[in-house]
């Protein structure tokens, strides 16, 4: 059930060329940014506080 007069507006940035996610915004945690390797996957991705998580694939 929605709450009366609460409204949270997330926000998702996509690459225009690549059509890949480069930032969500939220609320609650701020923003989210992500990096991609050559081959598209997630090299990585660092939140609001600047706390970074680097990916490697096997």
């Amino acid at each position: 059930m929605p709450r009366s007069g609460v409204t949270q507006v997330r926000t998702f940035s996509f690459n225009s060329t690549t059509q890949r996610l480069q930032s969500v915004a939220n609320p609650e945690s701020g923003t989210t940014s992500y990096t991609y390797n050559t081959d598209g996957t997630v090299a990585s991705k660092t939140d609001a506080k600047g706390q970074q998580v680097q990916y490697s694939y096997l």
